[in-house]
């Protein structure tokens, strides 16, 4: 083996017994502060200190954010008086049941039922059940805006403001879960979960999420999109309390 080559000509860049490494591996405590890099010329993993491994749903599409945090990371290391740096911010259940009670979850699954109930009667009435759920992934299920909050509040990601673009705001970490979430897959996490909560099969929620982005010209879902939304659905981290 040519053990240059091995380490990207740079054989004093990081320590590597066997020199086939090749992954910046950010070290993060339970709360999302980054407390080590070990920088590399290969892709990023993230682990926690415990030695789990953290994934991200959207990999390819948060490359720059890892790349600004690793930044930002040296420099707070550099300058005392900057805040830690921080990769992500947990949410916990008890925070995931708060939200939805906040929105009165119960009287949105009353209303919808109530909606699925007309139909029987046939054309106009029967369409009120896709006018509702429709009208609730634009408006009481759209959760980018809570994460972005949680995120700009807890001091994850400064720079991109309480309504950052696509790409940029931080991550969210939910209770239970090894995967990381860009602020708007994390509110297709909960879209997923609160659709979950009305009782709407995962299809249709995902063919509603694919035919709402496409009406409003942003073309169709991702496929991380449809992922964070499947990961919410499939979520038992809250339910209905028997």
């Amino acid at each position: 083996m040519d053990t240059v080559y091995s380490v990207y000509n740079n054989p004093l860049r990081f320590v590597d017994p066997d020199g086939m490494q090749a992954d910046d591996i950010i070290t993060v405590d339970s709360y999302g502060y980054i407390t080590n890099v070990e920088v590399a010329d290969g892709d990023h993993v993230v682990v926690v200190e415990s030695g789990n491994q953290l994934n991200f749903n959207d990999y390819e599409f948060d490359q720059d954010q890892l790349e600004s945090k690793i930044g930002e990371y040296y420099i707070s290391r550099g300058n005392p008086s900057m805040e830690e740096s921080r990769l992500f911010v947990p949410f916990s259940n008890d925070q995931m049941a708060d939200l939805f009670n906040g929105i009165e979850i119960g009287d949105i699954k009353s209303n919808y039922e109530l909606a699925s109930a007309m139909q029987w009667l046939g054309p106009p009435l029967n369409l009120s059940e896709m006018a509702y759920l429709g009208n609730l992934g634009h408006g009481a299920f759209d959760f980018a805006d809570d994460m972005s909050g949680v995120a700009y509040k807890g001091g994850n990601n400064q720079s991109g403001g309480v309504f950052p673009p696509d790409g940029y705001g931080g991550f969210i970490k939910f209770e239970g879960s090894s995967t990381l979430y860009n602020i708007y897959d994390a509110g297709n996490f909960l879209t997923g979960k609160g659709f979950n909560l009305l009782g709407i099969s995962l299809e249709s929620t995902l063919d509603g999420a694919n035919f709402n982005s496409r009406v409003t010209l942003n073309g169709p879902d991702s496929a991380a999109d449809q992922r964070a939304i499947t990961n919410g659905d499939n979520y038992s981290g809250i339910r209905w309390k028997k």
